[in-house]
């Protein structure tokens, strides 16, 4: 974790192969139960998703990315969804958030970080 992380009051886990950075983080809310994410890089572009939770058991999260000319978290506050209860965030384990009732595949592009996510996420809050 890099020096911001530990300067917040919630722990901030990642579960990818890359870490955010403390100008990265600073975009977070300090009102936060935990956060969790997966942030991979390419050459020229990053991908990712992150998950907030909060205080009042509901979960928000978004896609990170970037290009040259902004980073994974200089877009947040655009590409993050809105709140919702815990219960409701489990089924994005199974389903695709952009089809719904369509089931979550292996060759998916996002896969594998949704289902990293959800490790940590059940070990979080049980699961």
């Amino acid at each position: 974790m890099s020096n911001y992380a530990q300067q917040k009051t919630y722990p901030v886990y990642s579960v990818g192969p890359i870490l955010l950075d403390g100008y990265d983080l600073q975009h977070l809310p300090d009102d936060l139960a935990a956060v969790i994410y997966w942030y991979e890089q390419g050459d020229y572009e990053g991908d990712g998703i992150l998950v907030e939770l909060h205080n009042d058991y509901t979960v928000s999260y978004g896609y990170l990315g970037h290009c040259s000319c902004f980073g994974p978290m200089d877009q947040w506050s655009e590409n993050r969804d809105r709140r919702m209860p815990i219960a409701e965030f489990r089924e994005l384990e199974t389903y695709d958030n952009a089809f719904k009732m369509r089931e979550r595949m292996p060759a998916d592009s996002d896969y594998k970080m949704w289902q990293a996510i959800f490790a940590k996420f059940k070990e979080i809050v049980g699961g």
